[in-house]
């Protein structure tokens, strides 16, 4: 599942990483996102929801199993909303659920306080390339922002009380120590707040990055050594508990 304002794209690399795997990958494409900038400002965050229970329930009904999810940025705020839900309660409990660099508190000054400036604000350009822009909307509406806004507001208030993962699932958090997106304290938030079925704690790998989405590489100018170890330590990782 990938984050706000991007696509699929997003875990193509993954998807290319595990060509001779023998686990099968189903990508989520949220809704309002990979379309228009008009059906992206008309989506809310129970909609980029509806998208990935929509993709897991057609697994089911195809008859899998034993399936995981992986989430990014948004895409781990929208699966720690399914979780808190119980949404899992009468469905097929998934065997693991990876959350990269989740976005619970923000480290974007710009996205906080956009309910004070509102409709002054219309959209936020965010910096990226022509590239990028073929796969991420550059410009990001603030309607939703607002919309991502409450999402993380919505995981916030609900770790607080305390999220229990579905029983049998096991949750890895993988976040980068200086994520200019999602602040670090979303993994201390996620470490205290989400407990696995029996009470123990989830398993939160705290990453030496400064970039968002640190599995991702791709389009991104400058790859080091260290980001490319890290991206691949991520998968190697996440495919040891696939297999």
């Amino acid at each position: 599942v990938h984050g706000y304002s991007a696509t699929t794209f997003e875990w193509q690399e993954f998807v290319n990483w595990s060509t001779d795997s023998n686990y099968r990958i189903s990508q989520t494409l949220l809704d309002g996102h990979g379309r228009d900038h008009a059906s992206f400002k008309a989506s809310n965050w129970e909609d980029w929801i509806s998208a990935a229970k929509r993709e897991f329930e057609a697994l089911e009904k195809l008859g899998y199993t034993n399936i995981s999810f992986a989430g990014s940025s948004t895409g781990a705020a929208i699966l720690l909303q399914i979780m808190h839900s119980g949404y899992f309660n009468s469905h097929i409990k998934p065997k693991n659920i990876f959350l990269i660099d989740g976005v619970v508190v923000s480290s974007v000054k710009t996205q906080s306080i956009v309910n004070l400036i509102g409709p002054m604000l219309v959209y936020v350009e965010t910096e990226q390339t022509a590239t990028e822009d073929s796969v991420w909307y550059r410009f990001r509406p603030q309607e939703t922002i607002r919309e991502l806004n409450e999402l993380m507001k919505n995981g916030r208030k609900e770790l607080e009380k305390g999220v229990t993962a579905p029983a049998g699932t096991r949750v890895e958090v993988f976040h980068s120590v200086n994520d200019p997106v999602a602040s670090s304290t979303s993994a201390v938030l996620l470490y205290k707040g989400l407990k696995h079925s029996d009470g123990s704690d989830i398993h939160v790998h705290m990453m030496e990055s400064d970039i968002h989405v640190f599995t991702r590489l791709a389009l991104r100018s400058g790859v080091t050594s260290a980001q490319i170890a890290n991206q691949q330590l991520a998968f190697i990782q996440m495919a040891e508990r696939l297999n």
